[in-house]
């Protein structure tokens, strides 16, 4: 059974304005709240199946991780959900008694709940805003520092973001057995490669499941000045193809702490992740190479801009000709006249002779990937 019940989700914001005084009016800045109401679904375990679950470092049945699919969309419990990755061990549930059903209303899980708001911001939060939004959700009101009849001019607000912050994470709520579970992207398998850390040193490679973005120039997670990169740097698999995954986690010496995984049903696993790949490597080519596009020739130049139409197109369209044209034609001849940038030029060739592109020239191995 599938039943819609009203719930509803505060917000905080930063607001900087100019403040009437006795005497004279001065700019402040300060937090505000505000609210937003929506109905959400409650289904039953049937209508919500496990499709994909596993276990943490071989722990008991009562530690096993769950993700649920229900009207084309995944789901993960709301307390094993942090960031991108899932947390490792998890022993608490979020009751659907602990969302807000109305203004005011109190919860235990306000920090779980501004984490989780904090996490759909478009802009940077700040502490004040954490501060309001958990004592709303603790003590069910807040008094703001300035009353609103002070307020003569708002210079600044966060709060179109934050309401919408707000709303989106009413709308990636699902109640499954009173219990409440967080829309995720497509589950996959992450094996990341070691890199440079900057100071001379590498990052280790490491594996894990993964719920984050996908494109070359998006973060690793939220806070991350760590890029995903090209698909030499971060390489996807879909939980149907465990058996790769398995393989090149060992080639790498990774051994991942998730054991005992179960694909319940393979049918709900549809992005194509060899696609992904070919697409992250045009993105990537072209983001690397084009602070020196500049000081090129004419036809790499050309080349170039034909490889960055592509990732235009692609991401309009989602056609896979469009990239697989650059990957079997803009990308080796970008690369085969391009001067400089040797390592991401190596890197290129590399991912281009995985994806059969044997002929194109070839260039010693760098000391990693990424840069």
């Amino acid at each position: 059974m599938i039943l819609e019940r009203p719930y509803a989700m505060p917000y905080a914001y930063l607001v900087t304005a100019e403040v009437r005084r006795k005497r004279s009016i001065a700019r402040r800045s300060f937090a505000m709240t505000g609210h937003v109401e929506a109905m959400v679904k409650e289904v039953s375990a049937s209508d919500a199946p496990v499709v994909l679950s596993w276990n943490v470092n071989d722990r008991s049945s009562q530690m096993r991780h769950e993700v649920r699919f229900f009207d084309g969309s995944f789901y993960v419990p709301a307390m094993a959900m942090h960031d991108v990755f899932p947390v490792k061990y998890v022993n608490e549930i979020f009751g659907k008694k602990d969302l807000p059903s109305a203004p005011g209303v109190r919860s235990s899980m306000h920090a779980k709940l501004t984490n989780l708001s904090k996490a759909r911001f478009d802009t940077p939060g700040s502490q004040d805003e954490s501060i309001a939004l958990q004592r709303v959700l603790r003590e069910g009101f807040f008094i703001p520092a300035v009353l609103d009849s002070d307020v003569e001019r708002v210079v600044e607000s966060s709060e179109e973001d934050r309401r919408a912050a707000a709303a989106k994470l009413l709308e990636d709520v699902l109640v499954v057995r009173r219990d409440l579970w967080i829309r995720v992207s497509e589950p996959r398998f992450l094996l990341r490669r070691p890199e440079p850390t900057g100071d001379g040193d590498n990052y280790k490679p490491s594996a894990d499941i993964y719920f984050g973005p996908t494109g070359a120039g998006d973060p690793l997670y939220p806070t991350a000045t760590r890029l995903i990169g090209g698909p030499l740097l971060s390489k996807f698999y879909s939980p149907t193809d465990l058996v790769a995954f398995d393989d090149d986690a060992a080639s790498e010496g990774v051994d991942y702490d998730f054991k005992n995984i179960v694909v319940h049903d393979p049918s709900v696993f549809t992005i194509d992740w060899d696609l992904n790949a070919r697409a992250r490597l045009v993105d990537f080519a072209v983001r690397s190479l084009a602070p020196e596009i500049g000081n090129q020739s004419a036809s790499t130049a050309i080349a170039f801009l034909d490889a960055r139409d592509a990732v235009i197109r692609f991401h309009e369209t989602g056609e896979r000709s469009v990239i697989d044209e650059a990957v079997e034609t803009h990308l080796p001849m970008l690369v085969a006249s391009f001067e400089g940038k040797a390592d991401t030029i190596s890197e290129v060739l590399e991912c281009l002779s995985h994806f059969g592109k044997p002929d194109v020239p070839s260039l010693p191995p760098t000391k990693g990937p990424g840069r």
